[in-house]
């Protein structure tokens, strides 16, 4: 086997960030990296999508670093990840409360894409919530919780973007629980609108107690990595700018159907998302 080209990108959250500033929203990513190369890198690949990066770095830890390794046809044969997930320092986490404050005193939405490595304590979702509803502004979450107890951090928020094994551990369900069930378990424990994402089954809608069910629009899925930070980016940035509920939704579920059309995480554009439409 021979490597013929590499493609390095921001990943995780970053993508999400990504995913705002394509859409033409001025998107600030803050978050926690190394003081390495990788961290460095990170930045740069940021500023260069348009994102104003807020990264602290804690020489502790490792940036995230996936190495996705991929044929010629485009299927991914490996994948291999160099990252921690140990919880932040008190140091580190305090820096990252004081960001997040001073960030959200200016923005119009607030949005926390957990990817369970360590830097999304309770007492930093807590600021996150605290800090937008403090300025009256929506508040999403897309989670990646290990057991139920995480949802005792999300009292407060606005939305809640999850995929079906994520519902399923927030709510202790099986994998026959239908997404219209587990949407509504979470909207009325949260009291809170809820979005279940289904891959090719689409996607639920819970908001004050009414159910919707939106159809997958792809006509073919050629690579569902990073169709959920697409969704998040969607929602996140019509709440941002005054959409209803319904119509950040609908809005995500087409811009998920371009994502999933290509291959690799490159972020939807403002124009491929009016052209969907």
């Amino acid at each position: 086997m021979r490597l013929e080209t590499t493609h390095p990108a921001p990943g995780g959250p970053a993508s999400v960030a990504g995913g705002i500033a394509a859409l033409g929203a001025r998107a600030t990513f803050i978050g926690v990296c190394g003081d390495d190369e990788a961290g460095r890198a990170l930045a740069d690949l940021l500023r260069v999508g348009g994102v104003d990066a807020e990264l602290a770095h804690d020489a502790a830890r490792p940036t995230t670093v996936k190495t996705r390794v991929v044929a010629a046809n485009g299927q991914q044969i490996v994948r291999v990840d160099d990252e921690t997930d140990a919880p932040l320092t008190p140091a580190s986490e305090a820096v990252l409360i004081d960001r997040v404050r001073a960030a959200a005193s200016s923005c119009d939405a607030v949005l926390v894409s957990d990817y369970a490595k360590g830097v999304c304590s309770a007492a930093v979702l807590q600021a996150c919530v605290d800090t937008a509803r403090s300025r009256d502004v929506p508040v999403i979450v897309a989670p990646k919780p290990r057991g139920p107890e995480y949802l005792s951090a999300l009292d407060g928020v606005s939305l809640l973007v999850a995929n079906r094994l994520e519902a399923q551990v927030l709510t202790a369900s099986d994998g026959d629980c239908a997404g219209e069930s587990m949407a509504n378990a979470l909207s009325g424990r949260l009291d809170a609108a809820v979005v279940v994402t289904l891959g090719r089954d689409g996607m639920v809608l819970c908001e004050s107690g009414a159910v919707s069910a939106l159809p997958a629009l792809a006509a073919r899925a050629v690579d569902v990595s990073g169709a959920g930070d697409t969704c998040a980016a969607v929602i996140a940035t019509a709440l941002a700018a005054g959409a209803r509920v319904s119509d950040a939704v609908d809005l995500a579920n087409r811009a998920a159907a371009v994502a999933v059309s290509v291959e690799g995480t490159a972020a939807v554009s403002r124009d491929e998302l009016a052209a969907a439409l």
